[in-house]
């Protein structure tokens, strides 16, 4: 049986090599057919007369001009009509029809915004002068407007104006504690600041410190992360350029705020941070607690974090830290729920978690969590337990009924 198949296989194999052959054979000799041919008609062409026969020596042949069927030469206008032709003939045109021309050639001429932009185009181009504007303005209050040109020197203020304006803002933060308002009076502060390059050293990098650094303080106290953010990316090259003066203090917040955006890529960030203040500076109260609480996020030791956040944060470092306790908080139930089984004393879950031992507060968040807390008397929290046991049991079927909800997620390529 298999000397059979093994027979067939080679017999199928030389029939395929043999219309191989074949088909190279008749592609061959057609190649050879049309070579033939191409040389055969070469050769008659090359009989003939050639088209510029009888000319002059330098004269090139053109083709015979012939008019055009139905053109009159001595007239712009054909003559008569051929067969498939449309007449075309004058007529007399109505007012309407006029009006109507009128209006068409009206739609496709320059219009005069036009005609200025194209003469404004072939002017020559403005020479531009690189460097500071030396403000010229008087007004104490300014909008904040995005530069879209260059600044004028009548709408920019001097030093001696900026100054009289930021104390302004000082006071009127002081009684009135209107965030807007101050935020753009000090954006546009810091506007003019930058473009008459006054954040330099001296006297003039000395006031742009302290605006630079109060904008932040506002920032953190009104919760504007974003305004924040930009005081601190001009403070950096303010602290490195000499002026120490509340370096450790922002250096903290730095900390602080790379811990509540970064995440767990924190530690990326603190080779940067720390390189950048000087030794007595990193040694500062300040800057080591922030380090400690980004190592205890690191660590996961939330009842150590939660410790360090009772006992008072320096500065305004609360401010940073506060939009984190929440979703801290569920974190370490999770984990408090899984190291503790069955069953934990409300009291004690009210210290991991961060309440400071307010058993009463605990049980009142847990229960909108959707924790499980087993009273054994009613309304008495000192004998009360967390049954952390049954609470991962409900987490488990919370999660599974979002799950249900949202669908399958989709497979993974």
């Amino acid at each position: 049986m298999e000397e059979d198949d093994r027979k067939l296989r080679k017999s199928a194999k030389k029939e395929k090599k043999a219309r191989k052959r074949l088909k190279k054979e008749a592609k061959k000799e057609a190649k050879r057919a049309r070579r033939a041919a191409i040389d055969s008609s070469s050769g008659s062409s090359s009989d003939a007369e050639p088209l510029t026969s009888g000319l002059p020596e330098g004269a090139k042949w053109k083709p015979p001009e012939r008019p055009l069927a139905g053109w009159n030469e001595s007239s712009t206008t054909p003559s008569h009509r051929s067969a498939g032709s449309v007449a075309i003939r004058s007529m007399d045109m109505t007012d309407a029809e006029m009006r109507a021309r009128a209006d068409r050639a009206a739609r496709f001429a320059v219009s005069a915004a036009e005609r200025e932009m194209q003469d404004r185009r072939a002017l020559p181009a403005p020479v531009i002068q690189v460097g500071a504007v030396h403000g010229q303005s008087k007004a104490l209050e300014k909008s904040y407007l995005r530069l879209t040109a260059l600044p004028r020197a009548d709408e920019v203020r001097p030093l001696p104006v900026l100054a009289e304006s930021f104390r302004l803002v000082q006071r009127r933060w002081e009684q009135e504690r209107d965030y807007p308002y101050a935020c753009e009076q000090l954006k546009s502060i810091r506007q003019d600041l930058t473009v008459q390059h006054l954040a330099g050293d001296g006297p003039r990098g000395r006031f742009a410190l302290a605006v630079y650094e109060y904008h932040a303080r506002l920032a953190l106290l009104s919760c504007d992360s974003g305004e924040f953010g930009q005081c601190q990316a001009q403070l950096i090259p303010l602290h490195a350029a000499g002026l120490w003066t509340n370096a450790a203090e922002f250096g903290a917040y730095r900390l602080l705020h790379c811990m509540a955006v970064r995440g767990r890529s924190v530690a990326e960030e603190l080779r940067s941070v720390m390189g950048g203040l000087r030794r007595e500076d990193q040694c500062a109260p300040a800057v080591a607690q922030a380090l400690r609480m980004v190592v205890y996020m690191e660590r996961g030791e939330f009842s150590a974090f939660f410790a360090e956040c009772a006992a008072g944060l320096h500065n305004l470092g609360a401010s940073l830290v506060r939009p984190l306790l929440q979703p801290l908080r569920e974190r370490a139930l999770k984990v408090v729920c899984a190291a503790f089984l069955p069953s934990l004393p409300l009291s004690r879950a009210a210290v991991l978690l961060g309440f400071g031992g307010d058993a009463a507060v605990c049980r009142e968040w847990l229960r909108a969590k959707g924790a499980i807390v087993e009273l054994a008397c009613a309304n008495n929290d000192d004998d009360a337990l967390l049954l952390t046991h049954a609470t991962t049991a409900a987490f488990r079927a919370q999660a599974e009924s979002r799950d249900r909800e949202i669908g399958p997620a989709p497979p993974s390529r």
